[in-house]
């Protein structure tokens, strides 16, 4: 390790400062009385904060020794794979037996060992007779191929088919819902709520997780049928409905789209993120998984814009300062307080329906500013770009004042300031701070907004009049923030679950009555029920639920006769818009005495369950 660090550049102090660290170090093993002391003279700490850097210094010489040389390697902590791609078996044998040949002699070099039994040997192909193939060794142990191998939690069969993924994953989540049933029942257990979000936020992503590799894998019909029976086992413990409750119905009223949906959706937003780093591969654009950025740049205009996000850099010695002041201290007299001193300037940001702009005000100086800045800068961006826009007026006049106040309303953009980089505008903006902290002592106030700052309502103006004209330029401006692209991949993914509910294909007669399309306030507010209000609201919604119609159906009652009315069926319809007999009720907790299936769909969950508390049917 200490090699790794001086061939890499390290200083020397460092390097003698980590080779006082790892040598010095002492173990004691105890059982019952006896006790055993010895020196560590290998590794690193286990569990160490710089144990993977290092790690990764010493793996870096085999990682550069075998690149460019035919085989494509690609390393994850001590995790290694290695890729040899050729048109002949014997061609590619050879260039793998080549690279274990190379891995060895690193190792001899180093002083480590790798495992023959942990390392599989696939060869992906559709051929059924690898004719000159032969098996490669390492360390002496000839490695069998075999028809699937498991890399960083993802399961690569031989033929790329991700079905033996899929099926372990179905698996796994089938489990982990059942242990989370046993936590749960028809009116006792945790709430929907509760359950949902163990579902979405541990359940769901085990299925999702590296979706852009093997997003192609859930197309197949077996697949989405196997996810389906997931999806179905989650909503009945979500809503405790009846074991016949279509699953499309429930997905619509709890909010979940479809499995198969939620993974493209993961797909696509890797892909772009990718893209927008730079670190995506056009080697081949239109096949395999790589074809889902060629489609989510090609059906809006949006993907395929400069985004604004950028790695992380750390400013770790900013030149400037960021004081959160109390709303006390600014509202406690005329004027500003004490702390805000010398060329004080106030920024802000307005949206309008004519779109974003910013402005800024020079107290000292008495100079005004409104910037337009179109439609889609998000509120973050126009605030961050008021204060860059405040200190590019100031390195552009070159005032002599010693000491520099700029005040905004936004905690969170003052917040950003002080971090880690991940936006190019911020950057920016603290690279412009920096430089004009060389000739002035620059410092940040936040001001509390609508607190009758007549300063901060002059810049607010300001912002206001900038919001309402034409930008002159391509938009966006600064990029598109990653909020607009996230709320772009969710339209997209409410888009298709609703034209699955309304498409042609969907047989949910009785539930298409009622249920418009997925709809979020819908959703939470039918998770703050409990489980017994939530499965007789969707038990009604849905019709399948204790009414004699259904129980008719199901062979488990002879006379499916209204119980209030006796004139006609029991059904959801029935009881929700035309029993006479429930007109009174109906008129006083749904608004009407008689209404039409379209009139239900606007109603919201808490009148639909007051009125199933009232009749006493279910």
């Amino acid at each position: 390790m200490c090699d790794a660090l001086v061939r890499h550049g390290s200083e020397y102090t460092i390097m003698q400062w980590m080779k006082a660290t790892l040598e010095g170090r002492v173990a004691v093993a105890t059982l019952n009385e006896t006790s055993l002391r010895f020196m560590i003279s290998r590794g690193c700490t286990q569990g160490g904060v710089l144990s993977p850097l290092l790690w990764c210094l010493v793996v870096n010489d085999l990682i550069t020794r075998l690149s460019g040389c035919g085989v494509f390697i690609q390393g994850y902590a001590d995790d290694i794979c290695l890729l040899a791609v050729g048109k002949f078996p014997n061609t590619v044998s050879g260039l793998m037996q080549w690279a274990l040949s190379t891995v060895e002699i690193w190792c001899n070099e180093v002083g480590l060992s790798v495992n023959p039994d942990k390392t599989g040997l696939v060869a992906f192909t559709r051929k059924k007779k690898l004719q000159g193939f032969f098996e490669p060794q390492l360390f002496g142990v000839k490695l069998c191929l075999s028809r699937s191998v498991k890399y960083l939690g993802v399961i690569l069969d031989s033929w790329l088919t991700w079905r033996q993924h899929l099926e372990v994953k179905v698996r796994k989540a089938q489990n982990l819902l059942c242990a989370c049933k046993r936590a749960c029942g028809i009116g006792w257990g945790l709430r929907p709520k509760v359950v949902h979000w163990l579902y979405v936020a541990i359940v769901r992503l085990t299925i999702s997780f590296a979706s852009l590799a093997w997003w192609l894998g859930c197309q197949m019909a077996s697949i989405k049928s196997n996810l389906s029976k997931v999806q179905r086992l989650a909503c009945l413990g979500i809503t405790g409905a009846f074991q016949t409750t279509p699953t499309s119905a429930m997905e619509v009223l709890v909010g979940l789209p479809p499995l198969d949906l939620v993974i493209q959706g993961e797909a696509r937003a890797a892909a772009h993120h990718l893209w927008s780093l730079g670190c995506w591969s056009y080697l081949h654009p239109q096949q395999g998984h790589s074809r889902i950025l060629t489609r989510l740049q090609g059906s809006d205009p949006i993907f395929n814009m400069r985004v604004d996000f950028m790695r992380p850099v750390y400013n770790l010695e900013p030149k400037y300062r960021v004081t959160m002041l109390t709303r006390e201290e600014w509202t406690r007299g005329p004027g500003t307080p004490p702390a805000v001193k010398g060329l004080v300037w106030f920024t802000d940001r307005s949206r309008t329906a004519e779109g974003i702009g910013a402005g800024f005000y020079g107290l000292s100086v008495n100079r005004k500013l409104s910037i337009p800045l179109g439609k889609h800068v998000t509120v973050f961006q126009a605030e961050v770009y008021a204060i860059l826009a405040c200190a590019h007026e100031m390195e552009a006049q070159d005032w002599p004042e010693k000491y520099v106040s700029i005040c905004s309303d936004s905690q969170v953009a003052l917040k950003a300031l002080q971090d880690a980089k991940t936006s190019p505008l911020v950057c920016q903006c603290q690279q412009a701070l920096n430089d004009i902290s060389a000739q002035h002592a620059v410092k940040l106030y936040w001001v509390p907004g609508h607190a009758r700052v007549r300063e901060n309502e002059i810049a607010d103006r300001l912002a206001r009049s900038g919001s309402g004209k034409w930008f002159i330029g391509p938009e966006p401006c600064f990029g598109v923030s990653r909020q607009n692209i996230r709320k772009k991949m969710k339209r997209w993914m409410k888009n298709q679950h609703l034209a699955l509910w309304r498409g042609p294909y969907s047989a949910q007669r009785q539930a298409r009555e009622f249920i418009s399309g997925p709809d979020l306030a819908t959703g939470a507010r039918l998770l703050s029920f409990n489980t017994t209000q939530t499965r007789a609201v969707i038990g009604l919604l849905t019709g399948h639920n204790t009414l004699r119609r259904h129980l008719h159906v199901m062979w488990l009652n002879d006379n499916p006769t209204c119980r209030k009315c006796g004139t006609e069926e029991e059904t959801s319809v029935h009881i929700l818009c035309e029993c006479k007999a429930l007109a009174s009720l109906r008129h006083t907790y749904l608004g009407s005495f008689f209404l039409d299936p379209e009139d239900i769909r606007v109603l919201g969950m808490g009148a639909i369950w007051n009125f199933v508390k009232g009749i006493g049917l279910l």
